[in-house]
């Protein structure tokens, strides 16, 4: 796959030059920084990186180093960390500041293992890994960051954002099992084996993502916009396409089934959800799913 300026995005180092462009048009990037973050990329060397004075972006850390393994990939992180917290105010990222507090910044990166672009950096193995190790097997509400950081040794609790990490998952594994893209940019594999923790976080969904109805575009929670909206379609999207039920839109483009790309994940995925404790909304939107038909997104 290229994008619109021709950059492959199938290879390690077209993934890296879409990164970069992407930087220089985003943020204060010099050529400085190009060469430090080129010579990171190609070597994995964060103590050569630091001593330069320029305050890697987290994502960068985590994603542009030579993949490794999960032991290298972790302890690149915490190392990154105690040379911030050394100093945080003036070692946080110059260009990613816009958190509401720094755990928020800590667990920010890690977003990017279910990311289109930074997650294929990893295997989808490697990635999986690191998801496990940071989020646990299966969700657990109280969960801290699992290593000290820093000279205090801090070790946060996690700031779960739970609808947006399970419908993120639940898109990926839509993707992985139902999905029609089959260019290597568009790599869902590390989706099945993060099931046992999607099907872990499914009851500690907002209830409202399984409502019948469809909350406003512009659903907010204290002034915030929630991104309601969203979850919904994606929850009742993945519900369709596990019970066999094709939207209108895809009926309009010619798709006479689901397709199942990986039987063997989704035989496990359904082992799971029946023996987990589900909320009755959610046996009640897929009733209703089944009902709707092809208009499943408009009930």
């Amino acid at each position: 796959m290229k994008t619109p300026h021709g950059i492959e995005l199938c290879t390690r180092d077209g993934l890296f030059e879409h990164v970069v462009a992407d930087l220089r048009e985003r943020y204060e990037f010099t050529t400085d920084d190009c060469a430090a973050v080129t010579a990171y990329f190609e070597t994995g060397d964060l103590d050569a990186y630091l001593a330069g004075g320029r305050g890697i972006g987290p994502y960068l850390l985590l994603f542009l180093a030579p993949q490794g393994t999960l032991e290298a990939v972790t302890l690149r992180f915490k190392s990154y960390w105690d040379w911030v917290l050394e100093d945080p105010e003036a070692r946080r990222d110059r260009n990613d500041r816009a958190f509401d507090s720094l755990e928020e910044q800590l667990i920010s990166p890690f977003g990017g293992l279910l990311d289109y672009r930074w997650g294929n950096f990893f295997s989808a193995e490697l990635a999986a890994s690191v998801f496990h190790w940071l989020y646990g097997e299966t969700f657990q509400p109280d969960r801290r960051f699992p290593l000290p950081l820093g000279p205090q040794g801090w070790q946060p609790r996690l700031p779960v954002q739970i609808e947006r990490l399970c419908t993120d998952l639940m898109l990926g594994l839509d993707e992985h099992l139902f999905g029609r893209s089959n260019d290597c940019y568009h790599d869902h594999a590390r989706y099945a084996l993060l099931i046992c923790f999607f099907v872990s976080l499914l009851p500690s969904l907002d209830i409202e993502c399984y409502s019948r109805d469809l909350v406003s575009r512009f659903h907010k929670i204290d002034g915030k916009k929630t991104g309601r909206r969203a979850h919904q379609f994606r929850t009742r999207k993945f519900l369709a396409h596990l019970n066999s039920v094709l939207s209108s839109g895809e009926l309009d483009d010619g798709l006479e089934t689901v397709p199942v790309n990986d039987p063997a994940a989704l035989a496990e995925l359904r082992r799971q959800l029946s023996a987990a404790s589900l909320p009755r909304e959610y046996f009640a939107l897929e009733q209703s799913i089944l009902e709707w038909g092809p208009d499943y997104q408009e009930g």
